[in-house]
C-alpha cells in the first residue's frame, strides 16, 4: 500500500499534478509543518480496467482526463464557496488520487470536505456518465470515495511522496473497502459531523 502511494504520488508530480492550491495566491502546505486536522480524501475510478479495454488508448487517456479535471474542479469550487484555506492535489494517477484538505476553522474544513464528496458522487459522476456516451467511450465509470482525517507532518523537503502517515494509509484501505458509486467516511469524520449526517 505505501509504495503503491509513493508510486501514484510520483507519478503525479512528474505531470504536475500535485502541490496545486485552490486560487492564486491561496494557502498551501508549508515544509516541516505539523497539521493536526487534515481531511484526506481518496478517490477511486472502479470502473478503469473496463474503460481501457474497451477503448483506444488515446480515447481512454482522454476519458480519465476528463475524470480529473470534474474532481480538481469540485474540489477547488468547494473550497471557494466555503473559505476554505488550503485544497490540494496530492496524487494523480489517471483512475485513482489523494487530495487533502485543511483550515484552521475545523468546521470550515469539514464542510468543504463533505461538499466535496457529495457533489462528486451526486453531480460529476452523473455528468462524466453523460459525456461518455456523448463521447462514445466504452465501458462504465464507477468512483469509490473514502474521507478520513488525521495528523500529517508536511516533510522539510516538500514533498509529498515522503510523507509517512498511518492516517494515510488507513485511509487507502478504507477506499479499496468501498462499495463501488458511494463515499465512506471513517469513524473519526462521522463521529463529529452532526447535522451533516444528512444524506450520507
Amino acid at each position: 500500500m505505501r509504495r503503491r502511494l509513493r508510486n501514484l504520488q510520483r507519478f503525479c508530480r512528474s505531470k504536475g499534478y500535485c502541490g496545486g492550491n485552490t486560487k492564486e495566491g491561496g494557502g498551501m502546505f508549508q515544509m516541516g509543518q505539523v497539521y493536526e486536522i487534515v481531511y484526506l480524501f481518496f478517490v477511486d475510478a472502479a470502473g478503469h480496467s473496463n474503460v481501457v479495454r474497451s477503448n483506444p488508448r488515446d480515447v481512454s487517456d482522454q476519458a480519465f482526463d476528463l475524470l480529473y479535471q470534474k474532481v480538481w474542479g469540485r474540489l477547488r469550487e468547494a473550497a471557494e464557496k466555503k473559505g476554505c484555506g488550503i485544497a490540494e492535489v496530492w496524487s494523480w494517477l489517471g483512475d485513482v488520487g489523494m487530495f487533502p484538505v485543511h483550515d484552521e476553522r475545523q468546521q470550515v474544513a469539514l464542510e468543504t470536505a463533505l461538499m466535496f464528496a457529495r457533489s462528486v458522487l451526486q453531480k460529476d459522476l452523473r455528468g462524466l456518465r453523460r459525456e461518455f456516451a456523448k463521447r462514445e467511450i466504452n465501458g462504465e465509470i464507477h468512483l469509490r470515495i473514502a474521507v478520513h482525517k488525521g495528523t500529517i507532518r508536511y516533510t522539510d523537503q516538500g514533498q509529498q511522496g515522503l510523507i509517512h502517515s498511518s492516517d494515510i494509509n488507513w485511509g487507502a484501505h478504507l477506499e479499496e473497502a468501498t462499495p463501488q458509486d458511494s463515499v465512506a467516511i471513517s469513524k473519526d469524520v462521522y463521529g463529529i459531523m452532526g447535522k451533516n449526517k444528512q444524506g450520507f
